[in-house]
């Protein structure tokens, strides 16, 4: 009986239930009427009815089901719909898909690059419980170094008697030739103590780290990087228990640290290649320190510990102070300057948590990464503002199908529901675009990338969780700007005004949001070209400027002797077979052996110079010259022209006359003119060229004069002169060989790596690559930051062209009926033009003053925020920044305007 009765109704479950109540109380009126007493009544009723809780409660669960179902069927109608109506439009859908996918994928990959560079943690566990020993040395003055700056004596002392660390390590770096039988690069390498990784609580990808005995042993064991893992070793799965040499000694690798270790630096411009044990180290040096002296001054340990449990990084900065003070007081240091002055120096140490140090270190980097990201984030903001205005101007073209479906009872909801169904479906396949766009420019992005000093910056960003979870907020953001809010606009309307041709009018409240929408797309896009200038014009005049040097067919490859104890007969010939061996390839015309460069490599000390016939006193400031011995070829292919004289030839040999060649600005400081060649000069090289005292100053004939380069910087011409001398007559144990490309630099470059390994097997490069990448690394890098700020600027321009063609086009065609009504009224043909461009370059203009005022606002905050010498005010700016935007905004407007001035009045009048 109670199922009938449910089936026969539909009301809500509290109302079943109040008429059961009902039906019980008169069913039982019944039965008592025959005689039966109430209660037996009652209880007869209740049972000839059933369960009515059971009964009352299966009655909700089914009526919820069936909203649920009937929920589901229509919003997968709506789907449909939505799809139906995506695929009847399909430019739209692909512009759609393609402005979703750009600005969501480039807004994820440069996320993911500036996390991986300007905002990687430092990637050891938990760093605020991890710190160094921090202290102040006398060449640092008081304020606090975070260095290497304690002595192995002293941190035996201080390991042993310090209470505030669980664990304490410490680190030693050098620089080593590290490879394999065939190819080396000279690496960064630390040695450790048994505990470091403990310490820092880093993990091995693969088979172990270092420990206490490996330390005792000595043992030729290493754990190397990540980083050289990936690109030395090809991210062989074997690698471990493989032989790479350091120092030509054979190690056998036994881990392979964590990816996001850097170590000890924690930054990942300076990363470590490989990880040794401190006793190996020292013998890779030349043995322990002699003597109780040395073992104190010689401070060139990096000393780490994790605070014990209870103790907080103020206490055992005391302690540690404390600890410092008395080993001043046992042993006071006599420490040396770089002039060789001794001076006494103080201990000072304090404790400094990582989380401070990294802070610190990239406090700069930080706001660089803020910076891009704010950028990238405006293309964002102009492909979600795109699709909105396209949304708008979609949806008003359906103005009167909205209006009928309404007065049929269409409730707004339900329509709402629709676009929102079909913002999904496109913020669904943007999403799938944005992980292709996002992935392609990781893999491209994957590289190394020359900073300049020598640092390489290994970039290899990968899809992290915060990077996926930035690209779900993107998608999510997208949806509620170009799908929700237009929606909620579109059926704000009343269905009369849509009825009445209200949505083809002039100044419709659609044509009012898409102006206001254009305005400030072109802000967006004009604010970051403004930008993005200031980034581009410094590659400009990079461009425009003449180093002096011919770069751009430069290929050099950098080889430090002295640091590989390679003496100098060995050197000689090593450097000879590669230079003839180099000579032998198809991509390099011809090869040249120096000391150096004119700036950017090591090996070009400085000199004092003076005229033939004076001598040296001490006291008295002489000319300097930076010096560069070099063979005969260097000139031709460095591009350095010989303006007076001759360059070196076969008859500058070792036991002939010292000759030399000067630039222009030497031979003016020396002899206040150029016309110099057969004067003679006396030259004193400096005690620093390999630590041994001075040399004898050495009198030698000019024979030439060479034209200025830049010295030092590509923006430094002149501010230092040169001396060339030849390589035969001197030697320097830093060499650099230098071949002259026939078309592709870099490809001259692997040429040279080659004919290192064919050559001279073993021997470590210290630096190898294109003349612009090796000499001008932070050019290089920022050439690199500006082409792709430049690049994101002229996409945002190109995003809001783009749709603002599309929303004139759209506008166009729903004032077909207004534009044949004018032309029947006698407008003419460019009066209609007229119109249309009038009105579409109104929010241009005004987005465009915007712009640069939000421009050159943006510019003053760089500048702030980067502490940078960076021009806020342009007026080169103000005269080009608008062409790009001008001539995209007529293009976007000219098209549609002809096609306006193209209607046949005929054709449209129809329609009234």
């Amino acid at each position: 009986m109670l199922r009938r009765f449910l089936k026969r109704r539909t009301p809500s479950g509290d109302a079943i239930g109040e008429e059961l109540k009902t039906h019980i109380a008169q069913r039982a009126a019944d039965i008592a009427a025959r005689g039966v007493p109430l209660d037996d009544a009652l209880d007869q009723a209740r049972a000839q009815f059933g369960a009515v809780e059971h009964y009352e409660q299966q009655c909700r669960r089914e009526q919820r089901l069936g909203a649920i179902s009937h929920f589901a069927t229509g919003l997968s109608r709506d789907f449909v719909y939505a799809w139906r109506r995506l695929r009847a439009t399909p430019l739209f859908t692909i512009f759609a898909v393609v402005s979703l996918a750009v600005g969501v994928g480039v807004t994820t990959a440069v996320f993911s690059v500036v996390r991986a560079t300007l905002w990687k943690p430092p990637g050891v566990s938990n760093p605020g419980r991890i710190a160094f020993i921090s202290g102040s040395a006398p060449f640092y003055g008081a304020r606090p170094t975070w260095s290497s700056i304690v002595s192995g004596a002293d941190f035996e002392d201080l390991a042993s008697a310090q209470q505030s660390f669980s664990q304490i390590a410490a680190s030693a770096t050098a620089t080593h030739g590290l490879g394999d039988d065939t190819r080396a690069q000279i690496a960064l390498i630390e040695g450790v103590t048994g505990s470091y990784f403990s310490v820092f609580g880093v993990h091995p990808i693969a088979g172990r780290v270092l420990d206490a005995a490996d330390n005792a042993a000595q043992a030729p064991v290493v754990v190397v990087s990540a980083a050289f893992w990936r690109t030395r070793l090809g991210s062989d799965s074997a690698a471990v228990g493989r032989t790479v040499r350091i120092a030509e000694r054979a190690f056998q690798v036994v881990g392979i640290a964590h990816e996001s270790f850097d170590g000890i630096w924690l930054h990942p411009s300076r990363q470590t290649s490989a990880w040794i044990p401190m006793r190996t180290l020292t013998e890779l040096a030349g043995g322990a320190e002699q003597g109780e002296v040395e073992r104190r001054t010689r401070r060139h340990l990096w000393v780490v510990g994790r605070l014990a449990h209870g103790v907080s990084a103020p206490q055992a900065s005391a302690e540690i102070t404390t600890l410092g003070r008395q080993l001043d007081t046992a042993f006071p240091l006599q420490l040396r300057s770089s002039q060789g002055i001794m001076m006494p120096g103080a201990r000072n140490w304090t404790a400094r948590t990582v989380s401070e140090v990294h802070a610190e270190m990239s406090a700069g980097a930080t706001r660089f990464g803020l910076l891009i990201t704010l950028l990238v984030g405006m293309v964002l903001i102009v492909a979600c503002t795109n699709l909105a205005n396209l949304m708008l101007a979609r949806g008003a073209a359906r103005a009167v199908e909205r209006a009928v479906r309404q007065a049929l009872g269409a409730s707004r909801g339900r329509l709402v529901r629709e676009y929102a169904a079909e913002a999904v479906i496109l913020a669904a396949l943007g999403a799938v675009g944005a992980f292709v766009v996002t992935r392609g420019l990781l893999y491209s992005l994957t590289m190394e990338v020359p900073i300049g000093r020598g640092q390489i910056l290994q970039l290899a960003p990968r899809l992290s969780v915060e990077a996926l979870a930035v690209a779900v907020g993107a998608v999510l953001l997208s949806l509620l700007v170009f799908g929700i809010g237009p929606a909620l606009q579109l059926t704000r309307r009343s269905p009369r005004s849509a009825l009445a041709g209200a949505a083809g009018s002039v100044g419709s409240r659609q044509q009012r949001s898409q102006g206001r929408l254009i305005r400030w797309q072109v802000a967006i896009a004009s604010t970051f070209f403004i930008i993005a200038t200031l980034f581009m014009k410094s590659v400009l005049m990079e461009a425009r400027h003449d180093s002096g040097i011919d770069l751009g067919r430069m290929a050099v490859a950098v080889l430090d002797f002295q640091l590989q104890r390679w003496d100098e007969g060995r050197a000689r010939y090593a450097t000879e077979r590669i230079a003839a061996k180099a000579a032998e390839h198809p991509a390099i015309e011809r090869v040249a052996i120096s000391s150096g460069l004119p700036y950017g490599t090591s090996g070009t000390p400085y000199a004092h110079v003076t005229r033939g016939n004076d001598t040296f006193v001490k006291g008295r400031i002489y000319p300097d010259a930076r010096t560069l011995a070099a063979t005969p070829e260097i000139f031709p292919t460095i591009g350095v022209p010989i303006i007076r004289g001759r360059a070196f030839d076969g008859r500058d040999v070792a036991g002939a006359q010292r000759v030399a060649v000067l630039s222009e600005k030497t031979a003016r400081d020396v002899f206040g003119t150029v016309d110099v060649v057969g004067r003679e000069i006396t030259f004193r090289l400096p005690r620093t060229i390999s630590g041994a005292p001075a040399p004898d100053p050495v009198r030698a004939a000019v024979i030439g004069i060479a034209r200025d380069t830049d010295v030092s910087s590509l923006t430094r011409r002149g501010s230092s002169g040169l001396m060339y001398l030849p390589l035969a007559q001197q030697y320097f144990p830093s060499l650099t060989i230098v071949g002259r490309a026939r078309t592709d630099a870099d490809h001259a470059a692997g040429a040279l790596r080659t004919a290192v390994a064919q050559a001279a097997p073993g021997l470590a490069i210290s630096q190898s690559g294109s003349g612009r990448s090796v000499l001008a690394g932070f050019y290089y890098f920022a050439r690199i930051v500006a082409s792709g700020i430049g690049g994101l600027g002229l996409l945002a321009l190109l995003l809001s062209m783009a749709g603002l063609y599309g929303v004139l086009t759209q506008a166009v065609t729903m004032r077909t009926r207004e534009v044949g009504l004018r032309m029947a009224l006698g407008a003419e043909k460019r009066s209609i033009s007229r119109m249309i461009l009038g009105e579409g370059f109104r929010p241009i203009v005004q987005g465009l003053a915007l712009g640069l005022f939000f421009g050159f606002a943006g510019r003053g905050i760089i500048r702030a925020t980067l502490d940078a010498n960076l021009p806020v005010f342009d007026p080169a700016m103000i005269l080009f920044v608008p062409i790009p935007v001008v001539i995209a905004g007529f293009l976007a407007c000219y098209l549609p305007a002809r096609r306006a001035a193209e209607v046949d009045p005929n054709v449209a009048l129809r329609a009234l």
